[in-house]
């Protein structure tokens, strides 16, 4: 969660970025067992979420919306089949 933190500036938005690929790895993870790279694997999946989720906060509205009015993501990151 730090490395999501000090990348992104907010304790809401490092959580998001960390809940997410976490729940997709642990729904992989028969799956990722057999990868020869998982430890890089699961940081490259943490880092590209990170990276999405600062591209989003770039086309944000405007501060003053209400974070109910603005959509949220619903996907969920692709787990590769190799790293």
């Amino acid at each position: 969660m730090r490395f999501s933190y000090l990348q992104l500036g907010s304790d809401a938005d490092a959580e998001e970025a960390v809940d997410r690929p976490f729940e997709s790895v642990m729904d992989a993870w028969p799956r990722m067992l057999s990868m020869e790279h998982l430890e890089g694997c699961t940081w490259t999946i943490l880092k590209n979420r990170s990276i999405d989720q600062q591209r989003r906060r770039k086309t944000r509205p405007d501060p003053g919306t209400s974070a109910r009015s603005r959509p949220r993501s619903r996907t969920r990151p692709v787990i590769p089949t190799k790293c």
